[in-house]
């Protein structure tokens, strides 16, 4: 960089000196020692101010660029740009897939509705729930996202982040035909996106359904993009599902209505 800034005050510093020498030629001695130590008297102020023209510029350009390297990186401001588009698609996938992963783990599952393999402690929580923290659904998948890399706070707020991907994870109880006949819900809002290499369909809800606080089925809703439809799954303790029926949507009102049909129906 120091060769390159000679190299161009010399040439810039020669081109002046020549400049100022024609303008100011007919003031200046023709002949003798007098022109001499003139021309290069003006020579070496041409040089010297055209080197401090240009480190000033280097010096300047060079702090620039040490500001810009030491800024930190606003994410809103790369919305737009394809890395982080590309950054916020393999989140969304990792955390739609993961879940999706979790309603139908036949380790969960049997966990949840296997009376022999549930903890002492998990029962106590169900039986004692009181806010989202206590949420059995929450609690399980905590566990199955960590395992991924993915980290799900367990307390009473909904939001959640992972990486570039901010979601919602919001756990309730809902009664059904009596208070002894209840749904704990798990759901999110991974909602839809129009990025390519999304995947063709999410699990929206997870439900644990008790009766007498003890835990006797699981359902979940799927939706589909492709045809813009929700459908709810029954799962089994195996992993295994069956299709129990369309819904109209995912609202919590279309699902406590449907099953307290289904209730009523095999009565």
């Amino acid at each position: 960089m120091d060769t390159l800034k000679i190299i161009l005050s010399f040439i810039m510093g020669t081109i002046l000196a020549v400049l100022i020498m024609n303008l100011i030629e007919d003031i200046v001695p023709n002949e003798g020692i007098a022109q001499l130590f003139l021309a290069l008297a003006i020579f070496g102020v041409s040089i010297f101010l055209v080197i401090t023209i240009v480190d000033s510029l280097f010096k300047d350009s060079k702090k620039k660029n040490d500001e810009q390297k030491e800024k930190p990186v606003d994410q809103s401001q790369l919305k737009n740009k394809d890395d982080l588009k590309s950054l916020c698609v393999t989140d969304y996938n990792l955390v739609t897939s993961v879940f999706y992963e979790f309603c139908f783990d036949s380790y969960y599952s049997n966990v949840i509705l296997d009376s022999q393999e549930i903890s002492y402690h998990l029962r106590q929580i169900m039986n004692e729930y009181n806010t989202q923290k206590d949420a059995v659904s929450l609690i399980l998948f905590s566990r199955k996202a960590k395992s991924k890399g993915i980290i799900i706070k367990v307390n009473d707020s909904v939001h959640q982040q992972h990486n570039s991907f901010k979601f919602t994870l919001k756990a309730e109880r809902i009664t059904l035909n009596n208070p002894n006949n209840y749904l704990e819900v798990l759901s999110n809002d991974f909602g839809e996106s129009t990025e390519d290499n999304l995947p063709m369909s999410v699990a929206t809800r997870y439900i644990i359904h008790f009766e007498n606080d003890q835990p006797v089925f699981i359902y979940v809703v799927v939706k589909t993009f492709l045809l813009n439809s929700f459908t709810l799954r029954k799962v089994n303790a195996n992993g295994s599902s069956s299709n129990m029926g369309r819904l109209q949507n995912d609202d919590l009102q279309t699902i406590t209505k449907f099953l307290n049909n289904k209730l009523n129906k095999s009565k």
